[in-house]
């Protein structure tokens, strides 16, 4: 059995995966670990939420729809965001403020999202929607395009 110690240098072939879902690869370090390196910050998948489904783009802007975060902390998970490759910043010209924008990397965090949000919505209703029904991903976008780019597919 193994232990939640970080395995280097582990043929991941040879963990006790279930059959179906052994790799075919070996991996050099966890795969989710990686992703929630900058993932797994506080604030980020809240950013990445506002810029890919609120199609929210300013500063000022993620401030209205994350009021507990602070200035500095968002100026900060931006510039990380920015160094990870998930986000790109855009200036229009030397006057006017910045926009953000999602990139490649960036947009392929949407259906990750758009799961947690499919999670939530059955699993915690009773927090989330008035009458504290679950409800599908299909009835929360029904047919919708997200953030102008993104299409949610119910499957």
């Amino acid at each position: 059995m193994t232990s939640g110690r970080i395995m280097q240098g582990v043929d991941s072939r040879m963990l006790p995966f279930r059959k179906s879902l052994k790799p075919m690869v070996v991996y050099l370090g966890c795969p989710v670990r990686s992703s929630l390196d900058v993932l797994g910050k506080k604030w980020t998948m809240l950013i990445l939420y506002t810029m890919g489904f609120m199609n929210v783009n300013r500063f000022n802007q993620m401030r209205t729809y994350i009021p507990e975060v602070t200035p500095s902390v968002l100026a900060k998970r931006l510039k990380q965001l920015e160094r990870a490759g998930y986000v790109k910043r855009i200036s229009r010209n030397s006057r006017r403020r910045p926009i953000w924008a999602l990139t490649e990397k960036g947009k392929d965090t949407v259906p990750i999202i758009a799961r947690l949000i499919a999670h939530s919505s059955k699993w915690r209703a009773d927090e989330l929607f008035e009458d504290r029904v679950p409800k599908e991903i299909w009835q929360i976008f029904p047919k919708q395009t997200i953030g102008g780019d993104f299409e949610i597919r119910v499957t």
